[in-house]
């Protein structure tokens, strides 16, 4: 899709380069602060999504994140987290639905820190320059309230089209413009592709809208429901700017929505591996800490249990034809084996 940007172009007058040696740059570099978590070993300082279907809680997850941060209260996981002021940028509930959520069934409203501010939109995103005006916006509130980490709740009300690359590229451009300009750390909540497959792996690749957004992130957090126990959503870290992803597909988080006397809660579950949350309840594919159940095995299984081909395909998430192909592998393997013993 073209951008059509050329008409907007600035004319530059002066070199657009700065150069200097290798070795120059490693020693400035030495004299910046090293990058830090925010949330140890999930969310760093930089510019990050965490993109998610509906209704599976990111916003509350994000509320969340966002009050451990404010507090610098240990987040899920008990993960260290270093304490910042935050502001939440809310496009998705009103002041009375909000009440509704955070009212307990006592009639009391949960305490949150006074580090904890939220804003909500005044203007139209229809309305012209509104991209421009909300980048503005958040900089005077950064400046004014001293605000370090911010949350954007979420991309697809923010962008009225992230079909159209241009919207898309001058907003990540504007965000990415005011973290240099403020050091401020930012989260974008956001939502996946429509045609995704649940029973592959996440990726980064994933989030929905242009592809330009990726080029701008310095991490990456993918949250789904788990297809082995729908009551459960797991966390991968998807991408990292840090030395090593420490919530890779082998290492994710398990969580859990729960209801805290009318309030609800993200409580930590568990770490594993994403393999075991990818196939529907009663699959017997599954990669435990040692082994992974090879195809071939569950394909051995289910054939000496007289279980159809085309069950089998349904249980591995594969073709029949395929079911078929591996099956004469294991002819193929059990007539050598008997040719040996012989």
């Amino acid at each position: 899709m073209e951008l059509n940007i050329e008409k907007n172009l600035i004319p530059i007058n002066k070199s657009v380069l700065n150069i200097r040696t290798l070795n120059q740059c490693i020693q400035d570099g030495a004299k910046q602060p090293d990058l830090e978590y925010i949330i140890d070993r999930l969310i760093e300082e930089g510019i990050g999504v965490m993109f998610a279907k509906s209704n599976l809680g990111k916003s509350s997850l994000g509320v969340q994140i966002l009050d451990d941060i404010a507090l610098g209260r240990n987040s899920i996981a008990n993960l260290r987290t270093n304490k910042r002021t935050s502001l939440y940028i809310d496009c998705e509930m009103d002041d009375r639905q909000l009440k509704n959520r955070y009212t307990d069934k006592d009639g009391q409203f949960k305490y949150f820190s006074d580090n904890f501010y939220r804003a909500t939109l005044t203007i139209n995103i229809l309305e012209k320059d509104f991209l421009k005006n909300l980048i503005k916006s958040i900089k005077t509130s950064v400046i004014e309230y001293d605000v370090k980490f911010l949350l954007i709740d979420n991309l697809m009300t923010i962008i009225y089209d992230l079909n159209k690359p241009n919207l898309v590229l001058e907003f990540m451009l504007g965000l990415k413009k005011l973290r240099e300009e403020t050091t401020i750390s930012i989260l974008i909540i956001a939502h996946p592709r429509k045609e995704i497959d649940l029973s592959q792996e996440m990726d980064q690749n994933d989030i929905f809208g242009s592809s330009y957004i990726g080029n701008f992130l310095d991490y990456v957090i993918g949250m789904r429901r788990s297809r082995s126990n729908p009551k459960q959503v797991i966390l991968r870290l998807l991408k990292t700017r840090m030395d090593e992803n420490h919530h890779n597909s082998d290492n994710i988080l398990v969580l859990e929505l729960q209801n805290k006397n009318g309030i609800p809660v993200f409580e930590f579950i568990k770490f594993d591996s994403e393999i075991n949350h990818l196939n529907n309840i009663g699959t017997d594919f599954i990669k435990s800490e040692e082994k992974m159940v090879s195809e071939l095995d569950v394909i051995k299984k289910c054939k000496a249990l007289g279980i159809a081909n085309t069950t089998i395909a349904k249980i591995l998430n594969i073709s029949e034809k395929t079911v078929r192909n591996k099956l004469k592998l294991l002819d193929k393997d059990s007539q050598q084996l008997m040719l040996k013993s012989e």
